[in-house]
C-alpha cells in the first residue's frame, strides 16, 4: 500500500508509522479497560479511542464503537477554538466532554481529550469514550425515550478541564461524581479515559523523539490524504447513480417517523441526502446532526471503507444534507439520549449498509464485501433498584450485541455475529450480568426462524429470559429502549425478506419449574409489552425478549437449495413449518427431503405471487437469452441492459421496461400487512413471467413506489 504515489515520504517509514499508530490506538484500548470498572467496558466493549492532528482531525480511529469516532475529533476542534483564551490549553492538559449538540451521540457517551505536545508543540490530540451507565437524568440509566427535552437528558458539560498542566483537578473529578447516581463507575470510567490519554501521549512523543516531530505531523498529514485517496479511487470503479429508501422508528407515544436518505455518488464523492425525513418528535428518540454523522460513519467505515484507514480522509469524500429539525438533525431543546441504542442513529447505521450494499453489488470486485443489513431493530432495556448488596446499580441488557449478521450474495450470514458498530464488541457472560446485578437467566439461545429468510438466509438473533432474583428490594424498574417491533426494519435484499421483530414479554409471578427452555413452558400472567415501555418487575416475575435479532436475507427463499433448508432444520435455525411455507421444502419425519413434493409445494407459492383475478401480463416474445455485455446489475435478479435500454430479470430474461420507466410499476406486485395496526405493509415485486422475487421493501402502508435506484448519465 506504501507505494501510492500520494505519499511523498519514504513508504518505509509511512508504513512502520502506520503500524505503531494502529498499535499505539490498541494500547489506549487496553487501559480503558484495564483501569475502568464498568460492566458496559470490560464485558460490552462499549467504548471508543482515537488519535487526532493539531487541529482536531481524525487521523486513526479505533476498532471498538466506531460510531463516536467522528464526533470526538469534533470536540478537540471545539475546545480548541473555544478554551484556547480562557481558561488556556496547554501541555498535559485534559478536558471532558459529553454535549451531543455540539458533537458525539448521545450525554451517555462521555468523553475525554487532550492535547500532546513534544516540547513546545503541539503534535496532536487523543481522545477516548466510554459509555457511561447513568447520566443524572429524569430516568435512570439516561437512554430515555420518555424525556421531553434536553434537560431531563441528565447532564450536559461542553468542556471541563479535568487535568491542568499534569495536575489533576480533583474538583472537577467529584463535580462528575455529583451529577449521577452511580459516582463510583463515573469516576473510574472518566480516570480510566484519561489513562488512555497519558499512553498516547508517551507513545506519540516516543515517536517523536525517534523519527521528529516534523516527521510524525508530516505522517498524520499523508496518512489522511492516503485514506482520501484510497476511497476516491474506490467510489471512481462504482458507476455515478442514486440510491434510495427509508426505514422507520417510533416513539413512546406510539407515533411514526420516517428516516429518508438518498445516497448520490458522482465520480469520486458521495452526498447522504436526507430531506424528506420527519420532524423531531417531543420525544428522546431524535439525533443530533453529530450523531447522524457518526452512525453514518459505521455504515460507510464499516461497508464501504472497510480496508481503508479510518479517518477525516474518509469525510473529505462524503457530503450530508442533515435538514434542520427533523428526527436526523434536532434542534434544542429536544431530547437525544435515546437515540442509540434503538433510536434514530442505530437506524441510519442499518439505513447506509443497504444503500452501500446495492451500489457495491453492482462491481464484481466489490461484491465480496455485500451484507444484508443488521442491527436496525431490538429489545433491550435499562434495569435499576437495589442490588442484591443493597446498593443502587443501574443496567443494561447488553445482548443486542448478539444480533445475527446479514446475509452476503452468496452465503448466510453469521448467526449471532455482533454489532457492526464495534468490531471488538462481545455479549456480556451470563454469569457477569448475575454477579453484578440481581437477575437469574433462565436462557439465552440463538432463536430458531430469526434470521431473513433468502437464498441465503440472515443470522439468527439472540433470545433471552430471566428472573428478577435476589433484589435488594424485591423490585426492579425498567425501561425499555427496543425499537422496530412493528415495522420490519432489518430489511433483505435482492429479493430476501426481512429478519423477525424482536419482541419482550413480561411473565407476572411466572412459574418457573422444571427449568423453562421457551415461554410455552413458562406459567403466568403474560403481557406483551411496547419496545419503549415503563414498568415495574417483581420478585418471581420473568422477563423474555428477542435482544439482539437476526440479520436480512438476500435472495428468493424459493430459490435456496433444499440441502441447506434441511441443515437449518437439523441445526435448530429453520423450523418445520417455515421450511415448508417459506422455503417450499418438504421434509419427511426420517428428516428427509422430499423432492417431488418439494417440487409441488415451490410451484404452488409461486403460483400464489399471482394478484388474485390478474393474469400475468408478461410477453413470452420479450424473453431474451442472458446478455452478460454491457449490463448493470441492480441486484441478483434485476439489471439494466444498457444497450437495449431497458430494466430486465436477470433469471429468466424478461425485458420489463424502458430505461426511464418505473420499473417497479411494470412488474407483479403483492403487499402483506406486518402488524395488526395495518400501518406497514412488506411490498413483495415479482417478476411477470418466472416470478421470482426481485425486491422486497417495507414501506408505510399508502407509500408511493419508489424506483430505489437510478443510474445517473442516462437518458
Amino acid at each position: 500500500m506504501s507505494d501510492d504515489p500520494a505519499i511523498r515520504m519514504d513508504p518505509v517509514t509511512f508504513e512502520i508509522l502506520r503500524h505503531r499508530l494502529q498499535q499505539n490506538v490498541m494500547d489506549m484500548t487496553k487501559a480503558v479497560e484495564k483501569v475502568s470498572g464498568s460492566p458496559v467496558v470490560l464485558y460490552a466493549g462499549d467504548h471508543m479511542e482515537s488519535i487526532y492532528d493539531a487541529e482536531g482531525n481524525l487521523v486513526l480511529a479505533g476498532m471498538a464503537c466506531t460510531h463516536t469516532t467522528l464526533p470526538t475529533g469534533k470536540v478537540a476542534k471545539y475546545i480548541l477554538k473555544t478554551f484556547e483564551s480562557d481558561p488556556g490549553i496547554y501541555e498535559d492538559d485534559q478536558f471532558f466532554f459529553n454535549d451531543p449538540y455540539i458533537s458525539g451521540i448521545h450525554n451517555n457517551d462521555m468523553a475525554v481529550v487532550g492535547p500532546i505536545h513534544y516540547g513546545a508543540e503541539m503534535v496532536g490530540w487523543a481522545g477516548a469514550v466510554t459509555h457511561c451507565l447513568d447520566t443524572g437524568g429524569t430516568f435512570p440509566g439516561g437512554m430515555s425515550p420518555w424525556s421531553r427535552d434536553m434537560f431531563q437528558d441528565g447532564f450536559r458539560i461542553p468542556g471541563l478541564k479535568l487535568m491542568d498542566r499534569g495536575k489533576v483537578r480533583s474538583d472537577a473529578i467529584r463535580t462528575l461524581a455529583n451529577l449521577c447516581r452511580l459516582p463510583e463507575l463515573i469516576t473510574l470510567d472518566t480516570k480510566a479515559k484519561m489513562a488512555a490519554i497519558n499512553v498516547a501521549k508517551e507513545r506519540i512523543q516516543a515517536m517523536c523523539h525517534r523519527y521528529g516531530v516534523e516527521t510524525v505531523k508530516q505522517f498524520f498529514h499523508e496518512l489522511m490524504n492516503y485514506s482520501e485517496k484510497l476511497a476516491r479511487a474506490k467510489l471512481e470503479k462504482i458507476p455515478d447513480g442514486e440510491w434510495e429508501s427509508s426505514t422507520y422508528l417510533d416513539d413512546p407515544a406510539g407515533d411514526i417517523f420516517e428516516i429518508h436518505c438518498v445516497m448520490r455518488k458522482e465520480k469520486g464523492h458521495v452526498t447522504l441526502d436526507f430531506t424528506g425525513s420527519s420532524p423531531q418528535s417531543s420525544y428522546g428518540i431524535n439525533a443530533s446532526a453529530s450523531a447522524t454523522m457518526g452512525g453514518c460513519f459505521v455504515g460507510l467505515a464499516g461497508f464501504l471503507f472497510p480496508n481503508i484507514p479510518w479517518n477525516e480522509g474518509m469525510y473529505r469524500v462524503v457530503d450530508f444534507v442533515l435538514p434542520e429539525g427533523t428526527v436526523v438533525n434536532a434542534t434544542q431543546p429536544a431530547a437525544t439520549a435515546a437515540n442509540m441504542p434503538t433510536g434514530t442513529s442505530m437506524l441510519i447505521e442499518s439505513l447506509i449498509q443497504e444503500l452501500v450494499a446495492y451500489m457495491l453489488y453492482a462491481v464484481p470486485e466489490y461484491r465480496r464485501e455485500v451484507y444484508c443489513p443488521t442491527w436496525g431493530a431490538s429489545a433491550d432495556f435499562q434495569m435499576s433498584g437495589l442490588d442484591q448488596r443493597n446498593r443502587f446499580y443501574v443496567t443494561i441488557g447488553f445482548n443486542v450485541m448478539g444480533a445475527g449478521g446479514g446475509a452476503r450474495f452468496d452465503k448466510d450470514g453469521c448467526n449471532s455475529a455482533g454489532w457492526q458498530g464495534s468490531p471488538i464488541s462481545w455479549v456480556p457472560n451470563v454469569e457477569s450480568s448475575e454477579l453484578f446485578y440481581p437477575m437469574l437467566y433462565l436462557w439465552r439461545r440463538e432463536l430458531p426462524d430469526s434470521g431473513g429468510p433468502g437464498k441465503f438466509r440472515g443470522g439468527a438473533g439472540l433470545e433471552v429470559a430471566f428472573k428478577l432474583h435476589d433484589a435488594g428490594n424485591s423490585e426492579a424498574r425498567v425501561a425499555g429502549i427496543g425499537g422496530g417491533f412493528e415495522p420490519m426494519n432489518i430489511v433483505g435484499l435482492s429479493g430476501g425478506y426481512p429478519a423477525m421483530n424482536p419482541y419482550m414479554t413480561l411473565v407476572k409471578e411466572a412459574s418457573l419449574e422444571n427449568l423453562p427452555t421457551c415461554l410455552a413452558e413458562i406459567q403466568g400472567k403474560k403481557e406483551s409489552l411496547a419496545p419503549k415501555a415503563l414498568f415495574g418487575m417483581q420478585d418471581g416475575d420473568a422477563l423474555m425478549l428477542l435482544s439482539g435479532p437476526g440479520g436480512g436475507g438476500w435472495g428468493d427463499p424459493l430459490e435456496r437449495e433444499p440441502r441447506l433448508v434441511l441443515k437449518d432444520l437439523m441445526d435448530g435455525y429453520v423450523s418445520r413449518e417455515a421450511a415448508a411455507e417459506i422455503y417450499g421444502v418438504i421434509v419427511d419425519m426420517k428428516l428427509r427431503i422430499d423432492e417431488k413434493a418439494t417440487a409441488t409445494k415451490r410451484q404452488s407459492l409461486r403460483k400464489k405471487r399471482i394478484p388474485e383475478q390478474k393474469s400475468p401480463t408478461a410477453d413470452p416474445d420479450s424473453v431474451t437469452p442472458h446478455e452478460d455485455l454491457d449490463v448493470y446489475p441492480l441486484g441478483e435478479y434485476l439489471r439494466l441492459n444498457l444497450s437495449r435500454k431497458v430494466f430486465q430479470c436477470s433469471r429468466c430474461g424478461y425485458s420489463i421496461c424502458a430505461i426511464h420507466e418505473n420499473w417497479k410499476e411494470h412488474i407483479l406486485l403483492r403487499e402483506q400487512c406486518v402488524s395488526g395496526t395495518q400501518r406497514f405493509v412488506l411490498r413483495e415485486l415479482f417478476c411477470p413471467f418466472c416470478y421470482v422475487c426481485m425486491k422486497v421493501d417495507m414501506v408505510r402502508t399508502g407509500t408511493p413506489l419508489v424506483r430505489s435506484f437510478r443510474l445517473l448519465g442516462l437518458s
